[in-house]
């Protein structure tokens, strides 16, 4: 399986992020070094689960997995009402906002994507 570095992230996506995050009183600066590698991991995670596509498979464990990030149905629930996020896990920009706030929050090891990835890339990890 593929991991993508992403690099490029837009103003929007960035901009995005502190409206979507409960409890988040000031904006985030662009050159948060810290938020800017969440979003960088959350877009791999993204990437190496379904390709950016938004789509509804049975995974491995039998269970369905949904959406961009391949949110199970109990992950979901359980993560979404934490992060205070309403909304479905096939709504990509839910989705990307509830696994930012678990990568944000520690929740991150949730997807095998981004297990994988913090094996391949470490130093990536290191920064958050």
């Amino acid at each position: 399986m593929k991991i993508f570095l992403i690099i490029l992230i837009t103003i929007t996506t960035l901009a995005g992020i502190s409206l979507l995050i409960p409890g988040q009183t000031t904006t985030f600066n662009i050159e948060d070094k810290k938020l800017n590698t969440i979003a960088i991991i959350a877009e791999n995670v993204i990437q190496c689960e379904s390709e950016g596509n938004n789509v509804e498979i049975i995974d491995t464990n039998g269970r369905w997995s949904r959406g961009i990030a391949q949110f199970q149905d109990e992950t979901w629930q359980r993560l979404s009402t934490k992060a205070g996020i309403d909304g479905k896990s096939t709504e990509p920009e839910k989705a990307r906002a509830v696994l930012l706030w678990a990568i944000k929050n520690g929740y991150g090891n949730e997807w095998t994507c981004y297990r994988k990835l913090n094996k391949t890339m470490p130093e990536l990890f290191a920064e958050i």
